[in-house]
């Protein structure tokens, strides 16, 4: 009776290749970027050892496999967004020129209107400065309610005439240059008149420090009309005494008197 011999099971898988199984209905390089099948994972058992005599038999493994990968975006989306990009900018640009032209009409209005204001101005304050010259005229401009407000734009209104000079020569018949002459003018006559000199050192002391310091402003040469019409109410206002003691203890007055003496 033979003896029975036993034999050690089957080594058990110590190893696992990654397998794909392709149905035959899709195929590689398909449209829709994708293979069509799932991967599955299959246990694989180590080879035999071959015996000395024999050489050990290979592993053989899949080959490489080189998928090509497709965006889910195709050229016809991105055409599509590149047309409308263009028509978004193309409506941009005509919505620039729209606003550009209009601003540029804004301008000209703008100008138009100052130069409008400009010409009523000068005319209006032309014929005032006329009439201002008698008394009952000054007694009616002070005693409406506007006298104040007038005053004060007078005021800023020679302010800024002269900041706008900037060594620039304006032919002397302008508008602008009969507008502020005009106001200037205005002020004299209302201090050559007893009331008029009381209201301008009680209620408009502004006007008279910015006639101090536009003297200062002017440049030698520059205006000598508009400077003369500023000393002849200075010096009108100067003839009321609290007028000559504001004018005098004003900063500065007394080298401003010397450097207009000396010639400016």
């Amino acid at each position: 009776m033979t003896p029975s011999v036993t034999r050690p099971l089957p080594a058990l898988p110590t190893s696992w290749h990654r397998t794909l199984a392709f149905p035959e209905s899709r195929a590689f390089g398909h449209s829709s970027g994708m293979l069509g099948s799932s991967a599955c994972w299959e246990p694989r058992t180590r080879p035999k050892e071959a015996p000395p005599d024999r050489p050990a038999q290979s592993c053989a493994l899949l080959p490489d496999l080189h998928f090509r990968y497709y965006a889910p975006r195709s050229a016809v989306h991105f055409k599509a967004r590149l047309e409308a990009v263009q028509a978004d900018s193309l409506r941009e640009k005509k919505e620039k020129l729209a606003l550009r032209q209009q601003l540029q009409e804004a301008r000209q209005q703008l100008q138009q209107q100052a130069e409008y204001c400009t010409e009523m101005g000068a005319a209006a304050c032309t014929l005032l400065w006329g009439v201002s010259s008698r008394e009952e005229v000054v007694t009616a401009i002070l005693g409406g309610d506007k006298a104040l407000k007038f005053f004060s734009i007078t005021g800023q209104t020679m302010e800024s005439f002269v900041k706008s000079l900037d060594g620039d020569v304006r032919e002397p018949d302008s508008d602008e240059n009969q507008f502020v002459f005009a106001l200037a003018g205005i002020v004299t006559n209302v201090a050559a008149i007893a009331c008029g000199r009381e209201f301008l050192v009680n209620s408009s002391r502004v006007l008279l420090d910015t006639m101090l310091q536009l003297l200062g402003d002017l440049k030698p040469g520059q205006c000598t009309k508009l400077k003369v019409l500023l000393l002849m109410a200075l010096y009108n206002v100067s003839i009321n005494l609290k007028g000559l003691r504001y004018i005098s203890e004003s900063p500065g007055f007394i080298p401003l008197l010397w450097w207009l003496l000396s010639g400016a």
